[in-house]
């Protein structure tokens, strides 16, 4: 299983983060880049991640997003 770092230090916006999600998950033009679309790949990516909070990008969107990836939606 492939490990991905998710380092919010690394982005200014939101946006960067989807970005970078597209880039490195070769995701299609279907990906809506929304919280919705995240949960949904993150349950059939084969990848772990590990996400490391930081950077511009609002705290409560970060614990969020580590959240979906991490599994935890009860957060």
């Amino acid at each position: 299983m492939r490990k991905l770092t998710v380092d919010f230090n690394n982005f200014r916006t939101l946006d960067d983060f989807h970005e970078f999600m597209i880039k490195e998950l070769c995701l299609d033009s279907d990906y809506g880049r929304n919280l919705d679309a995240l949960h949904h790949i993150s349950k059939n990516a084969d990848c772990e991640f590990e996400v490391i909070k930081g950077g511009p990008v609002l705290e409560e969107m970060q614990e969020i997003v580590c959240a979906i990836l991490c599994n935890d939606v009860s957060k």
